[in-house]
């Protein structure tokens, strides 16, 4: 199964970032796939986390990207991934582990902000 974006509507995935490697770099004219180009790549694939290692985390992007198959909530594949596009940092940092940017609907951010708001009051509580 081919490498792609999880979030409704957007097309990043290891067809394009395999496209772009057969280019010529605007730059310096070699293409992408060599070592000498310095180019970055227009974005880079993230997994979600697995239950193992992050099932809070995972939760939380499933929650966010919110896809449903008929009455129930989506479960990516070993080959589901979110695009750099969809992170504030271009990736998952520390600072901004979340996805929230183009989400395929309004209110992603909100939808963030309100599960941070959430954990900061439950330490608070405990």
């Amino acid at each position: 199964m081919a490498l792609t974006c999880s979030v409704k509507g957007c097309s990043n995935g290891g067809y394009w970032l395999k496209k772009w490697k057969y280019q010529f770099c605007d730059r310096c004219g070699c293409l992408h796939k060599e070592k000498t180009c310095a180019c970055e790549q227009p974005f880079r694939l993230y997994p979600f986390p697995t239950r193992k290692t992050n099932p809070e985390a995972r939760d939380k992007w499933l929650h966010i990207v919110g896809r449903r198959v008929g009455n129930k909530t989506w479960s990516p594949s070993k080959d589901s991934r979110l695009c750099s596009r969809h992170f504030r940092d271009g990736k998952p940092t520390a600072v901004n582990p979340l996805p929230c940017l183009d989400m395929g609907y309004a209110d992603a951010e909100c939808r963030v902000q309100r599960m941070s708001r959430f954990e900061a009051t439950n330490r608070i509580d405990r």
